[in-house]
């Protein structure tokens, strides 16, 4: 067979395929050899026969036996992928090898049938990937069904995967239902969807590779006492054809997956109820907290609680609230408020807690506790507003926080030995300009000189003769005041060659700063961008500065700016932010956040620690927003002659801020894309007026609702993109909302989804 190879291909190969199968190891053994010569001069063949050997059961050391005697590379690479599909494989190995398959086919593709086994092989590698409900609720095949009886047995193959489509799609509904009875029954119709499977695959798919073991056959093996007959035929009886081997790991995985879900649905909900406000003030108007946890094993579904009446207090507002679920997860408890007239100063408050879990629908847990009213008689002194709401700060007095961000660019800044660039960058007035006038204006750096240049005023009407200009202007009114005598920069050298002029300036400088480095703190850096663009500035401007930064020892940079400063890496932008240290400036820590509230009013208003806590919510702890809130605040109880905050005091000044705030709240939202307003719209909605965290299928949910395409990759990269820009929050790495509650609010109120659709024309054609 081996001399006929290369002119009876047809022939030989077909007395192979029943050689190989030999109840003799030795003849076996030698069809291998055969057979890798045969591949090595019909490499043509190699796809459709590999596949023709798989469907007799070949002994898998005959396929590592051919790949030894192979010559040719493809050759060795194919029998060495698929010789680990055909023994020994487990949930540890079955994805490795898959890659090492599917890598392997590449090389085949371009045979005859090479694209299906290719196709095929990927689509394996594929679901063995999905190790989650989520997941495999996603999966759909897109691989075209073939006709039976193709001799490679694709044919069985693509039916099982179009079966595991509704598979998939009854855990797609699980996810999207609500109710808990309707959520269980999508998970016991997809665990029958696998049990029919799984013995479909032994009854009507896969049925021709079982070998028909007749009273001959059994007869046979009772009769042969030869050790390697009896192993070849109880072999052939216990194997199965490798892509039903793949399935059934497949589908035992899945079948754990789904009984899993099942029997964290079936445990129960332990909600715990707690009243945050136990003692307030007595005024006209109280606002009471309820807090719910649930610590059980099932989430709380269709939940309504209800504060109960009384002759002792009215309801201000709604005293129902309703919530789709409240999960177990303790770090996200739901947190409700009610507003209340108190009619005596002692109050016990009744609520009722109905929902639904995995034991019960219509479950009821009562809950009360007592809020107690108290009387205090203060003197009131008109309190003096040190809230400052959009100008930078440029004392300490009001710089609350930043520790770390100062070290880190004090110990950068400092260096006397190499040039510094950094890029500071941040939310709009997240405290970038209040950071550089506090390197500015106070001792940190010293013995180094800084110089606060402000990029947006300069660039007005800017040529770039006259930008240079008005930089060395700046540099010499920085050091005049400090008592450092340089010669004053002229206009007409800056027109006549302005770069030649600015470095004559800071040969000045330096000869004058005895040895000390020059700190250039640059702020709105990317302002410098339009009038490039517009050509009123050269766009060699960027080289220039690159070779000051690089070249000229003794001056660091510091430039501040927005994300837009971040993410300018091409063009002219590129010839120096790669040469440049990139610092983000966030939020400010809970601690500095408190002491911005609390501290500049010591003595004169006190919060409650929950109006605090709402602050902290509405705000997301950014400087900005907390100076703006209590700027309001304090005129509030100004006006009321009050000297302390509630909760109820933070819910009044809510409209004042959001109109004084909106004008931020749409520029840091216009700067993003549509898709992006599309997806802060959807999660403010979904989220309600408490901010909790929503999945990836409720964003999906409200996609489709809507009319709106949804492709999971893409959104989960928007949603880290809105985190990086600090506009979206992740917990557990599938959990989103958005921090700052005022932005939440502004969104649901200003942009609500339906209009975002019409204003960015996304409705469906």
């Amino acid at each position: 067979l081996d001399q006929l190879t290369p002119m009876f291909p047809q022939q030989v190969f077909e007395l192979l395929l029943n050689t190989i199968v030999d109840a003799s190891e030795w003849i076996g053994q030698e069809s291998a050899r055969v057979l890798a010569h045969y591949f090595d001069v019909h490499t043509d063949m190699l796809v459709t026969g590999t596949r023709l050997l798989m469907t007799k059961r070949v002994d898998p050391s005959n396929y590592e036996l051919i790949m030894r005697c192979a010559k040719s590379p493809i050759v060795q690479n194919v029998f060495k992928a698929l010789a680990g599909l055909l023994s020994d494989l487990t949930e540890d190995t079955i994805l490795a090898r898959l890659k090492d398959a599917v890598e392997a086919l590449q090389q085949t593709r371009a045979l005859a049938d090479g694209e299906s086994m290719w196709a095929v092989q990927n689509e394996f590698y594929r679901l063995h990937g999905l190790r989650t409900v989520d997941e495999i609720a996603g999966y759909r095949c897109a691989l075209a069904i073939m006709p039976a009886g193709d001799d490679t047995h694709f044919a069985d193959t693509l039916q099982v995967f179009h079966r595991l489509n509704k598979l998939a799609d009854f855990l797609r509904t699980y996810l999207k239902r609500e109710g808990l009875g309707d959520r269980l029954a999508s998970l016991l119709e997809a665990r029958t969807a696998i049990e029919e499977l799984t013995e479909g695959m032994e009854s009507n798919y896969f049925k021709w590779c079982k070998p028909e073991v007749t009273t001959e056959v059994t007869t046979a093996i009772e009769e042969l006492m030869a050790g390697m007959e009896r192993s070849y035929l109880e072999r052939s009886a216990q194997q199965q054809f490798p892509d039903q081997a793949i399935l059934s790991l497949l589908l035992k995985r899945w079948q754990t997956i789904v009984l899993a879900e099942i029997a964290r649905l079936r445990g129960k909900a332990e909600l715990k109820a707690e009243l945050r406000t136990r003692r307030v003030r007595q005024e006209a108007q109280v606002a009471v907290l309820l807090e719910i946890h649930n610590r059980g094993l099932s989430p709380a579904d269709n939940v309504i609680v209800t504060l109960m009446p009384s002759d002792a207090f009215t309801v201000v507002g709604p005293s129902t609230q309703e919530f789709v679920t409240i999960s177990t997860s303790t770090r996200d408890p739901v947190q409700i408020e009610f507003t209340l007239r108190p009619l005596t100063s002692s109050l016990r408050l009744c609520f009722e807690i109905v929902y639904d879990d995995a034991e019960l629908r219509r479950k009821q847990l009562p809950f009360a506790d007592h809020l107690e009213l108290v009387t205090m008689e203060q003197e009131f002194t008109p309190i003096s507003n040190p809230y400052i709401a959009g100008t930078p700060i440029q004392e300490p007095k009001m710089f609350y926080g930043r520790h770390e961000d100062l070290e880190f660019l004090q110990e950068n800044l400092t260096r006397p030995s190499t040039n510094t660039v950094i890029v500071l960058y941040g939310q709009r007035r997240s405290g970038k300009s209040s950071l550089l006038y506090q390197l500015r204006n106070t001792a940190r750096l010293s013995p180094h000189l800084p110089v606060f240049i402000d990029m947006q005023r300069l660039i007005l009407s800017s040529s770039t003769s006259r930008l240079l200009f008005r930089v060395a202007h700046t540099i010499h009114q920085d050091l005049e005041e400090r008592g450092l005598m340089v010669v004053p920069p002229q206009p007409a050298p800056f027109e006549e060659d302005a770069t030649f002029a600015f470095d004559i300036f800071l040969d000045d400088v330096q000869g004058r700063l005895k040895g000390h480095n020059l700190v250039l703190l640059i702020d709105e850096f990317e302002t410098l961008d339009e009038p490039v663009r517009q050509g009123k500035v050269d766009k060699g401007i960027f080289g220039y500065l690159r070779s000051l930064m690089q070249h000229r020892r003794g001056i660091h940079f510091l430039l501040a700016g927005t994300y837009n400063l971040e993410q300018f890496t091409t063009g002219y932008w590129s010839v120096f932010f790669n040469i440049a240290h990139h610092h983000q400036l966030s939020k400010l820590s809970k601690e500095a956040a408190h002491e911005l509230i609390t501290n500049p009013v010591e003595g004169a208003l006190t919060y409650d620690p929950l109006a605090i806590e709402k602050i902290h919510y509405l705000t997301g702890d950014q400087p900005y927003l907390i100076q703006l809130i209590c700027n309001v605040l304090v005129g509030h109880c100004n006006g009321y002659r009050k000297s302390y905050v509630t909760i109820n005091d933070v819910n009044d000044v809510q409209k004042d801020v959001m109109e004084t705030g909106h004008i931020l709240l749409s520029w840091i939202r216009d700067q993003t894309t549509a898709e992006q307003r599309v997806i802060l719209s959807a999660v403010a909605q979904e989220s309600g007026d408490d901010g909790h965290y929503v999945s990836l299928t409720d964003i999906e949910v409200i996609c489709r609702d809507n009319g709106l395409p949804y492709r999971k990759k893409e959104v989960s990269e928007i949603l880290r993109r809105l985190e990086r820009c600090d506009m979206i929050a992740i917990s557990e790495g599938t959990r989103y909302r958005i921090p700052v509650g005022l932005t939440c609010r502004w969104l649901r109120e200003a942009k609500p989804l339906r209009q975002v659709i019409l204003e960015e024309n996304l409705l469906p054609s």
